[in-house]
This record gives C-alpha cells, sequence and structure tokens, in this order.
C-alpha cells in the first residue's frame, strides 16, 4: 500500500491563496516566517511547485486512485473557500477548498507510471498582483477513485510528492 495508504480526495490545494496563511508551513522549517514575509515585497514573487509522481513498490501504472489537477483559469475566485486542516502542524495549516461549478475543467494523467512526473503550481505570489486576486494562479487538485480500476484489477497506488520553495527574480524595466 506504500508509504502513505491515505490520498487526499477531496478537492484541495494544500496552500492558502495569500502570504498571511504561509505561517504554519515554517513550523519545521530553518527559515522563519517573518524573514520569508520581509524578503517577499523586494523579491520577484514566490511560488511553490509540487512534484508528483508514482513510486516504488508500484509495478505497473496508476489506475486505482490517480491525481486529477484542475485548469485554474476556470476556478472563479470567490468560488475558493479557505480552511484550516488540523493534525498535521501545530495551530492547523491554511488550504484552500474550491465549490463545485460545471465550468472548472479537470484533467488527469491516464495510467501514469514511475518513470513520469505531473509539475503544478501550489501556491503563487506576484508583489505586483494586489489583494484580493481577480484571478487565481494555483492548482486544485485530487486523487479519484477510477470506475475502472476494480475491472482491471488495479494495485494500489503508492505515490510521492515534493514541494520546492522559488523564489522569483524581480525584473526591473
Amino acid at each position: 500500500k506504500g508509504p502513505n495508504p491515505f490520498y487526499g480526495l477531496g478537492i484541495h490545494q494544500d496552500f492558502g491563496l495569500y502570504p498571511e496563511d504561509m505561517e504554519a508551513s515554517f513550523m519545521s522549517s530553518e527559515d522563519s516566517y517573518a524573514d520569508w514575509l520581509r524578503r517577499l515585497p523586494t523579491s520577484g514573487g514566490y511560488s511553490i511547485i509540487n512534484f508528483w509522481r508514482p513510486i516504488l513498490p508500484m509495478d505497473g501504472p496508476v489506475k486505482d486512485t490517480p491525481l486529477a489537477l484542475c485548469d485554474p483559469n476556470t476556478v472563479k475566485v470567490e468560488d475558493v473557500v479557505q480552511n484550516t486542516t488540523m493534525g498535521f502542524v501545530k495551530g492547523g495549516q491554511r488550504s484552500s477548498l474550491v465549490k463545485f461549478s460545471v465550468e472548472q475543467k479537470w484533467y488527469y494523467y491516464p495510467e501514469m507510471t514511475k518513470d513520469e512526473v505531473l509539475v503544478f503550481r501550489q501556491f503563487h505570489f506576484d508583489p505586483t498582483v494586489a489583494a484580493p486576486y481577480q484571478k487565481l494562479r494555483t492548482v486544485f487538485h485530487t486523487a479519484f477513485k477510477h470506475p475502472k480500476a476494480k475491472e482491471n484489477k488495479a494495485e494500489p497506488r503508492c505515490s510521492s510528492e515534493y514541494r520546492v520553495g522559488v523564489w522569483l527574480k524581480r525584473v526591473m524595466s
């Protein structure tokens, strides 16, 4: 069943939308939240990029609970619901949920293998864009039970994700 038998079967985005939502993300980091906040305005921005992939001990492709991604251009900011998830970090982790809309476009990579990686943005701050945001710049995602998994005798998914914080360079005009 892999190292983590729990899949995110609810539509979510692992971080909030705004810098204020990121405080709990620094609980186990050498960098402090205060230092990060001080650096934001003088940077060109900050993103958290997610690298998601199936891993060993999977033998075949993911057929049971693949990861689906929502095109952020199809999500209205007013449909985003802020959430605090308790149990992972002290005081709770800010994240986002989204209300259903028929306008949302969802995609998944069928039969993804251990040699393939999905890359998507989970948090983005641009110092030139004022809050509240008018356009979403992060990707909502969810695992889902594939309807053909049982008939395909799919093995349980085993996956891992790597989240990488990226400072963006300020471009002088």
